[in-house]
């Protein structure tokens, strides 16, 4: 080491020996390590200057390693915003920022509203014999306060705004419809009073036709109802008289969960799955209950976008029959990224122009008059390759000792999803419902299933959920809100309230050590400077 290296060397040792750590903090050598450098920065020497840079850092920070945050979701991935149409995906993006929420949030409910918009009216075919409805069932799990609602509500006007247009329009012609029926009816009741008393066999044959010929006309005219889109809270046995009613499709939009749980029967021992199950891939469904005329529901297709806490999913998971029937499986779903604690009181507005291009392509989706036969759209030759490698690739990882075992009924039905938002994307990009859809649309829907491969893993793998993470991740939250340099294993158990023991919070703060953000020295944990927040002065 040449002198001028020793000389400095030895000078700052010196002026960093004369510091009270204890007292004035760790954070508030930054002026002092500037001055360092800034002097380092003027030598001519540059191994002289590369040397000061790194020995302020290390005598600073004595040897710490950058800590790795702790985020009990860390590992999980953002939903692809950017595989969505333009229209789409600007409208996700000021949702998200406009509520401070993360854009997985918005981004699954407008995929969602949109496929229910193409319900029943659209197929898609990957090959001859093999057509999938556009139907999906999507759960997005996040605790209270999260903005749930309020996005909701954003994303559901355009709906709102059809179905009440739709009721406007139909309104006249219902009434109407009943009032016709109310006549035949009462025509009819005097016929049967005439046809009871009639004695002469010719007339009463006469009059029996005219009644059946009138009983006929009023089946005909059925029961005319209000048009309905989407519905929340029901039973099962109105959900299905409600899509009954609406060309045999609906769709169930929620910020909670309830819905769901009073659909699948809240208070029944046995819930009746039946018509949620069959929904989803669009198999025809009669129900007889004793005394009621039949339901009949002809490729019916119901669509679900719901959020739900935590524990709420814990409890549908619970329900009877809800994993052994395969509903579970059915499920796409999320846990997105929480935001409490980093958002600003002053957020932005939706743009008009943005709110409105949302508006008006979710309506004219929602407005399309439904067909007596779906529209089939096929894949594209690339498309239908790109599909294939998608098969060949997942398929291996399906088998008892492969990756994706513990989820293997939920990655079967994914290759359904695949294909139903290949669709989805195809015709949200396009305005079109005739395809074929591209092999773009497939890669999109590819990175989609790659999303809820690894979001609905943590769902429904059977392993213990381990709260080591969380109760770190608290500890962590203290540090940083107290400022707090060093503590002991006592203190650390004010934010982890919740712990059993000494060895829950001994597992926790080994966790933090692991992740660089404190380590042990004899009995006092020490923090890592560079996990507190800088104080210049």
């Amino acid at each position: 080491m040449s002198s001028n290296v020793q000389d400095l060397d030895g000078y700052y040792r010196d002026k960093f020996s004369q510091i009270h750590l204890e007292e004035r903090g760790l954070a508030r050598l930054d002026p002092l390590c500037e001055e360092i450098i800034e002097k380092a920065k003027n030598c001519e020497d540059e191994q002289l200057a590369k040397w000061c840079r790194q020995s302020v850092t290390v005598a600073l920070y004595d040897n710490w390693l950058a800590p790795i945050p702790i985020d009990e979701s860390y590992t999980l991935p953002s939903f692809p915003v950017d595989v969505l149409p333009d229209w789409m995906k600007n409208w996700v993006t000021h949702v998200a920022r406009s509520y401070q929420v993360d854009r997985d949030l918005p981004a699954m409910i407008a995929l969602g509203l949109y496929a229910g918009a193409m319900a029943r009216r659209v197929c898609v075919s990957p090959r001859p014999g093999w057509v999938e409805q556009i139907c999906l069932y999507q759960m997005i799990i996040l605790p209270p306060g999260e903005g749930k609602s309020p996005v909701f509500s954003e994303a559901r006007k355009p709906l709102a705004d059809t179905e009440n247009e739709l009721i406007s329009f139909h309104r006249p012609e219902i009434a109407k419809k009943l009032a016709e029926k109310r006549a035949l009816e009462q025509q009819l009741a005097k016929l049967e009073k005439d046809l009871s008393r009639e004695t002469d066999n010719h007339d009463r044959q006469v009059i029996l036709r005219d009644c059946v010929a009138m009983r006929i006309e009023i089946e005909e005219i059925g029961n005319p109802t209000e048009p309905r889109l989407y519905c929340d809270d029901t039973t099962p046995e109105r959900l299905a008289a409600l899509m009954s009613e609406n060309n045999c499709r609906i769709i169930m939009p929620s910020s909670e969960s309830d819905g769901l749980i009073t659909a699948i029967g809240r208070y029944a021992e046995s819930p009746n799955l039946g018509i949620i199950l069959k929904a989803w891939s669009g198999e025809d469904t009669r129900i007889d209950r004793m005394g009621k005329a039949p339901t009949i529901l002809e490729r019916p297709a119901l669509n679900i976008v719901i959020t739900a806490q935590p524990s709420a999913v814990d409890q549908l998971l619970s329900i009877q029959g809800f994993r052994g029937r395969g509903l579970a499986d059915r499920f796409l779903y999320a846990t997105p990224r929480t935001l409490a604690g980093q958002r600003k009181s002053n957020s932005t507005q939706i743009p008009a122009d943005v709110s409105q291009e949302y508006a008006g392509f979710m309506s004219a989706a929602w407005s399309m008059l439904d067909t007596a036969y779906p529209r089939i759209m096929e894949l594209s030759e690339k498309a239908s390759a790109r599909y294939n490698k998608f098969l060949d690739e997942i398929e291996p990882r399906l088998s008892p000792d492969g990756e994706y075992a513990p989820i293997v009924g939920f990655c079967n039905k994914l290759k359904s999803y695949v294909l139903r938002f290949s669709a989805i994307l195809n015709s949200a990009d396009t305005h079109s419902e005739s395809g074929p859809v591209r092999d773009k649309d497939v890669d999109a829907a590819c990175q989609i299933a790659d999303y809820y491969i690894q979001h609905s893993y943590r769902v429904l793998d059977d392993a213990p959920v381990d709260k080591t993470a969380s109760r770190a991740r608290r500890v962590s939250s203290w540090i940083k809100r107290e400022r707090v340099t060093s503590f002991t294993m006592e203190e650390a158990g004010a934010p982890l309230r919740d712990a059993e023991g000494n060895a829950d919070i001994q597992r926790a703060l080994n966790y933090l050590s692991n992740h660089n953000q404190i380590r042990l020295d004899e009995n006092l944990w020490q923090v890592n400077p560079l996990l507190l927040p800088s104080e210049r002065v």
